[in-house]
């Protein structure tokens, strides 16, 4: 993944200018009218002067499982509980643990994210059932007139 920087676009210029051969391979491609090799081509292009210019960043092959801090996909529910079991699971998993101890692993996650939105949801109406007397409420109105 490229992320463009604009100081350091003299540098990504002379990376493109001095990569003749892959600019020749593209230009063959376009004359063959071989339309995905052009495309892969024009790409590398691209993705190697960026490297050479310092804009590349490494892509993580896990990144649904590593989102970014304060992702916008991760619920409000989805606390630091549920953080550090997904983390432990995730590290059961990858350092090769016992299977026993990855299905427990994965077991206390999901039950945690299975409470979590029930938690939060009791955490949000504390504050207004806490002044409610929420017995009055539901007791039923007394009558104007009594009953003959």
């Amino acid at each position: 993944m490229t992320r463009w920087a604009p100081e350091r676009a003299d540098a990504y210029v002379a990376a493109l200018v001095a990569n003749r051969d892959l600019e020749r391979q593209f230009e063959q491609a376009i004359e063959d009218k071989d339309h995905e090799k052009g495309c892969c081509l024009m790409r590398s292009l691209i993705v190697h002067a960026a490297g050479d210019a310092g804009m590349a960043r490494s892509v993580r092959v896990c990144s649904r499982l590593h989102p970014a801090r304060g992702a916008v996909r991760d619920p409000p529910w989805f606390d630091a509980h549920c953080q550090g079991m997904r983390r432990v699971f995730c590290e059961a998993v990858q350092s090769g643990q016992a299977v026993q101890r990855c299905k427990l692993a994965e077991k206390q996650y999901r039950s945690t994210v299975r409470r979590s939105p029930r938690r939060h949801t009791k955490f949000l109406k504390a504050p207004f059932l806490d002044k409610l007397d929420l017995h009055a409420l539901l007791r039923q109105q007394p009558r104007t007139r009594p009953t003959p």
